[in-house]
């Protein structure tokens, strides 16, 4: 009884060990990008990038299909002391677009203020990625350590609520921004919510590039899908997702990575967008 008694002991204070570890190793900041660890340093195909729109090369990609994109889902809404990070009860899927798996699944909805990826070094308000595994993959972990991980970017816009009527989502996320102020808190949505309100109306325009994860660990092999058509919110909606707090306790003001070198990476168009003229920034305003 007794070995059996400190085999337990031990067996706790290894779990608690490993506990410690992972939480010390969370500790990062938007504030220290230079001080993050592993991959962030020495991985050579990093994001976010610049998105520059003279000379991409052109390639048809087919249209993305998607399940339970436009069906009202139950959601919960949490504060991890990074960004505001929403997920779903139901499976939600995703496939086609030129995504190597057949299937992928959503695993979570999240935001940076401002934009990460960059057009022509000109940074938008707000980002939003849409994080997705390959289906064949228990778990985003197992699809992280097998690059079976793609990411749906999302640049976004201010305008006026005249704009924004059929952007129901945001109103829900606002109204209850207060519930999440601090770290580690998660609440459930009081209304459910459509994922399409997160995306463009036309999703068949977008870049394609192979990045990383845009936080530690800044995981290389993520299969990154940034559309060039924008969405736009009100200031006030933007500015509620601000009043979360960081791990320090203050207002997270600013939540992006600055852009990381392309090394020599090919950035593709999807062939079916009309041509962009570098001189005049069109591309910019058709985002």
């Amino acid at each position: 009884m007794f070995q059996w008694t400190v085999f337990c002991i031990n067996i706790i204070i290894v779990l608690l060990s490993t506990d410690v570890t992972k939480a010390q190793d969370g500790h990062w900041s938007f504030d220290d990008v230079e001080n993050w660890p592993r991959e962030c340093q020495t991985g050579k195909f990093q994001s976010p990038i610049d998105i520059g729109t003279g000379g991409m090369f052109k390639k048809y990609y087919p249209r993305f299909r998607s399940q339970n994109f436009y069906t009202y889902q139950s959601a919960t809404i949490g504060n991890n002391g990074h960004t505001v990070n929403i997920t779903f009860s139901n499976t939600i899927t995703v496939y086609g677009g030129g995504l190597p798996a057949p299937k992928y699944q959503l695993d979570n909805i999240h935001f940076h203020w401002r934009s990460e990826h960059t057009v022509n070094h000109y940074r938008y308000p707000l980002e939003i990625h849409l994080v997705l595994y390959d289906a064949q993959y228990p778990n985003f972990q197992e699809a992280l350590a097998n690059k079976g991980v793609a990411v749906l970017g999302v640049l976004v816009e201010e305008c006026s609520d005249y704009f924004n009527t059929w952007y129901n989502a945001w109103d829900v996320i606002k109204n209850q921004m207060s519930e999440i102020e601090k770290v580690g808190t998660i609440t459930q949505l009081n209304q459910r919510i459509l994922i399409s309100n997160f995306l463009p109306y036309n999703t068949r325009r977008f870049v394609r590039y192979s990045g990383s994860l845009t936080t530690p660990d800044c995981n290389e092999g993520i299969i990154w899908t940034v559309f060039t058509n924008t969405i736009c919110i009100p200031s006030h909606q933007l500015n509620a997702l601000k009043q979360i707090r960081g791990e320090d306790g203050k207002k997270l003001d600013s939540t992006y990575r600055p852009v990381q070198p392309l090394n020599g990476r090919i950035v593709t168009l999807s062939k079916n967008i009309f041509n962009f003229d570098a001189q005049t920034n069109w591309f910019k305003f058709i985002f």
